[in-house]
């Protein structure tokens, strides 16, 4: 069943079997519970990497083709995006404003570093929410221990880790479960994990922070392509501006079985109409238009009036939920090649 398409790499079967464990130990939880109580009461998360996506895919692709959707047997996607010193991790000899500045390029960087746009286009294609299964500010390495205890008490750090966590909710992230929510030791090269060094001690920067963070209100969502409106078909999952002259490849160049996949996100739930504008060399040119995992368009066939000429498309109706969604386009029949220019929902 692992290699129900005949894939055998002892990689792919790995990965497949994680996910075939994880939807056991649901349905064992199922069969306990019952059906009322899962997703509810009981809820299991398909964690992974956030930086090796593919081994997610693997996984959730072959749960879908098995056994049905992931969402039967999965409430969320997780991973564990933290923070952290970035080359600087383990060198000694930093001073506290050293260790800041490093903490700080981090969450800068980690919409990018920690891909979320690919991840939660990947949760919202299962029809997943993304949770952080652990997250947190990461000092571990034997380098400047001392430093690093510092930069933790510093009031500077609490408005880091406010940064940190409204970069994480602006991304699209959900649920985001601190490593460790309590006490930890910070004099050694273990990390400097914990909100505070004594449970008695619950004024520290990052105890503030993650008080303020439970009573304030979440930052709202940040998301290139919203609707109702129009996005550019360069506007795809990990590609941003300024475009890359190669990244037009993906648009231009998607023969049969190939995809592009675009995360969308509506502040409303509701019922649209998708409009594709494109270029075709000929009639003929065949497309799946799909919304998280679901196909709402089988052979769509793009007008055509000559490369160089782009032309609107019939409207597609699709519907969508609050949030998130993944808008794929796969190439079913090509004749002759077309390109995709922009989506316009409304």
């Amino acid at each position: 069943m692992l290699a129900y398409d005949g894939k055998t790499h002892v990689d792919v079967i790995g990965y497949r079997r994680i996910a075939k464990r994880g939807k056991e130990i649901s349905d064992i939880f199922r069969s306990v519970y019952g059906d009322a109580a899962m997703m509810t009461t009981v809820r299991p998360v398909f964690a992974s990497q956030v930086v090796q996506n593919y081994v997610a895919q693997l996984g959730l692709a072959f749960i879908d083709a098995v056994y049905g959707p992931s969402s039967r047997y999965f409430y969320a996607f997780a991973g564990a995006p933290y923070f952290n010193l970035g080359s600087l991790q383990q060198v000694d000899g930093l001073s506290v404003d050293a260790v800041l500045q490093a903490l700080d390029d981090s969450v800068t960087a980690l919409p990018k570093q920690a891909y979320f746009e690919k991840n939660v286009a990947f949760a919202s294609w299962y029809g997943l929410p993304f949770f952080a299964y652990e997250a947190g500010a990461d000092t571990f390495g034997p380098g400047s221990i001392a430093a690093k205890k510092a930069a933790s008490f510093d009031p500077r750090m609490l408005d880091l880790c406010k940064r940190y966590l409204s970069t994480w909710y602006a991304g699209g992230g959900q649920m985001l479960m601190w490593y460790t929510a309590g006490a930890s030791n910070w004099d050694t090269q273990y990390g400097t994990w914990g909100l505070t060094t004594d449970l008695a001690l619950t004024d520290t920067p990052k105890t503030q922070c993650i008080d303020q963070t439970r009573s304030g209100l979440l930052p709202p969502v940040k998301a290139r392509n919203q609707v109702p409106g129009s996005f550019d078909a360069l506007a795809y999952v990990e590609n941003f501006e300024p475009y890359a002259e190669r990244s037009k490849d993906q648009i231009r160049y998607l023969h049969p079985e190939s995809s592009v996949d675009y995360l969308i996100y509506a502040p409303q739930a509701g019922s649209y109409g998708l409009v594709i504008t494109a270029e075709a060399g000929r009639s003929g040119n065949l497309i799946d238009v799909m919304v998280n995992s679901k196909t709402v368009a089988p052979a769509f066939e793009l007008r055509a009036g000559g490369f160089g000429v782009q032309l609107d498309n019939s409207p597609i109706a699709i519907n969508l939920s609050q949030g998130f969604s993944t808008l794929r386009i796969k190439t079913k029949v090509e004749n002759g090649g077309f390109g995709l220019t922009r989506f316009t929902v409304r």
